[in-house]
């Protein structure tokens, strides 16, 4: 994949791959290395993810609790 290209994830996809990094014996490292993400990008997700949002994710998809926050995603768009 090229600079130039962008995947976008929807919010049950980081919502997985955030619960993914989260189990016990797996590092954050190699979850994005199998994601093919950069470690900064799985760090913002968790950021915006325990700071919450205004839109709620998809009712089919299970939520994942921080201790006190549930985790949501904004839309996120790139533009260069």
């Amino acid at each position: 994949m090229s600079k130039r290209e962008h995947r976008r994830f929807t919010a049950e996809q980081k919502l997985e791959i955030l619960k993914e990094a989260d189990q016990p014996g797996v590092t954050v490292s190699e979850v994005c290395r199998r994601h093919a993400l950069a470690v900064s990008v799985f760090y913002r997700w968790r950021a915006v993810a325990q700071g919450g949002s205004a839109i709620d994710v998809t009712k089919s998809c299970p939520t994942f609790h921080f201790p006190d926050r549930p985790m949501q995603f904004p839309e996120m768009r790139v533009s260069y």
